[in-house]
């Protein structure tokens, strides 16, 4: 038995962590949970045994447990004939209609964080220009298969952006 134990930020990750449970038939203790270090451990637990009926209370001892979940990367590359301020609003307003949220820049790269049905991705996306093309190296993420979606998902984006561009120079 595993005892896990979830902080969430706000009601979407609360409903996240909710399906999982359905979805595996876990059970959520609906009890108090109480972490105790060891220089507490006795006094408090002398006073509780001696206030709430021993039967209503359940004592274990847990260790935390490392996991590594295996990151997932995928990269686009691709080179857009416009102006590097023209692509970088295309490419925001791609990633506000996924309700991506800016985390800053490291190392020349813009980085955001999108979650999506599929999972959590975080987006790095950085722009070199030479006045007349745009090209956008993109690297997407995370640990599950939001992954790949937002990956597809933006390909497909980028090829229908450039095909648009072309028709403009037309």
């Amino acid at each position: 038995m595993y005892l896990i134990i979830v902080g969430y930020d706000d009601d979407a990750e609360r409903k996240k962590i909710e399906y999982l449970i359905a979805k595996y038939g876990v059970r959520r203790i609906k009890d108090v949970v109480i972490e105790v270090d060891d220089s507490a451990f006795d006094p408090f637990t002398k006073e509780l045994f001696g206030k709430i009926p021993e039967e209503k209370i359940k004592l274990y001892t847990v260790s935390e447990k490392k996991i590594k979940v295996e990151s997932i990367k995928e990269e686009i590359r691709e080179t857009f004939y416009a102006d590097t301020e023209t692509v970088r609003q295309f490419i925001n307003y791609l990633i506000v209609r996924k309700r991506g949220n800016y985390r800053g820049r490291l190392g020349g790269f813009e980085r955001y964080r999108i979650h999506t049905k599929k999972g959590l991705a975080d987006i790095s996306l950085k722009y070199t220009s030479d006045g007349e093309k745009t090209d956008v190296w993109l690297i997407v993420e995370g640990r599950s298969e939001g992954v790949k979606t937002i990956k597809e998902g933006m390909k497909k984006e980028f090829e229908s952006y450039k095909e648009s561009l072309k028709k403009e120079r037309r």
